[in-house]
């Protein structure tokens, strides 16, 4: 068994048991965390649907840290997923968001905007999934070291 695969098998139960026990910011990590392996294995549409319920318990509970990375991620996996209008506009989004509360993913999104802008002509698609996917890895490890602010 691959890494991917491994850590969707993780992933995903970590997600059941986050449920069973009613951890809602568990359950966010869980949906992240499937979202950005989706997205690693090529299928941006199930990493839309996993970045869209995280995003959902993040709104609920006011976390707008984990709402301006959720919006980040959502826009990726629309680029990847080949609906540009939407992505463009989660990401200007998220990149408010990343903004307002300080987070460095916020420069990130100020650049993907920016080469949107240009129309991704000058950009290498392969290198901002890649540094896209290490920003989302390095947000999840934060999240499971810290609780969900509410």
């Amino acid at each position: 068994m691959g890494e991917l695969e491994r850590a969707k098998d993780f992933s995903e139960r970590a997600l059941s048991l986050s449920q069973k026990i009613g951890d809602q910011a568990g359950e966010a990590k869980a949906f992240g965390n499937l979202g950005v392996i989706y997205r690693m294995l090529g299928d941006p549409i199930q990493a839309l649907t996993y970045y869209q319920r995280q995003l959902d318990i993040v709104r609920e509970h006011g976390d707008r840290f984990g709402e301006g990375t959720s919006r980040y991620n959502l826009a990726i996996a629309l680029h990847a997923a080949s609906d540009q209008d939407s992505a463009v506009a989660e990401m200007r989004h998220a990149s408010e968001i990343l903004q307002a509360v300080h987070s460095p993913l916020a420069e990130q999104a100020r650049a993907w905007l920016a080469n949107a802008g240009a129309g991704f002509e000058s950009m290498n698609t392969s290198q901002e999934v890649k540094q896209g996917d290490f920003e989302a890895l390095r947000h999840l490890a934060h999240l499971s070291k810290s609780p969900m602010t509410c």
